[in-house]
């Protein structure tokens, strides 16, 4: 049995706007771990910048 080129195509389609989905969510999830990771080292130099400062 054989689907139909309009079903496969539209499978195709589907499947690739999963993948674009996955891809987009990684990197917007990639983003945001870098964003926080960046906030929490910025976050972390101020604090001990503030301890040395008091000394």
């Amino acid at each position: 049995m054989r689907a139909p080129a309009g079903a496969v195509s539209t499978g195709a389609a589907f499947t690739g706007t999963v993948l674009t989905n996955a891809v987009l969510t990684g990197t917007a999830l990639t983003g945001a771990v870098l964003t926080n990771a960046a906030l929490s080292g910025a976050l972390l130099t101020g604090a001990a910048a503030r301890c040395r400062g008091h000394r």
